[in-house]
């Protein structure tokens, strides 16, 4: 029973602690840090994301392409970011990878 008493005042003081150290995340309409890193597109052509923002939506996905999941819906999301293209939305994909590392 003292165990278990230990346990659970231990448990209350270590969980508030990791609580309160997390910053506070960005909410709707807050911009996206790093929005002018330079990415590079299919063409070797330099783009940022904050040269995208405008009346489209745009929509960014960080995958690696060596990930099987990533692999398995590639196919799937190109035939997407093609369909709504023509709606005025943007799908920027970002490999997480080393570029030369990972063609």
């Amino acid at each position: 029973m003292v165990r278990i008493a230990l346990f659970l005042t231990g448990l209350l003081l270590v969980v508030p602690v990791g609580v309160l150290a997390q910053e506070p995340g960005l909410g709707p309409g807050d911009p996206m840090p790093g929005s002018d890193l330079p990415l590079q597109d299919r063409g070797g052509r330099s783009v940022t994301l904050s040269a995208l923002r405008g009346e489209r939506a745009t929509v960014v996905l960080f995958w690696s392409n060596t990930c099987p999941w990533t692999r398995a819906y590639r196919d799937r999301l190109e035939r997407l970011a093609r369909a709504e293209e023509g709606h005025g939305v943007v799908f920027v994909f970002v490999n997480a990878n080393d570029a030369e590392a990972f063609p």
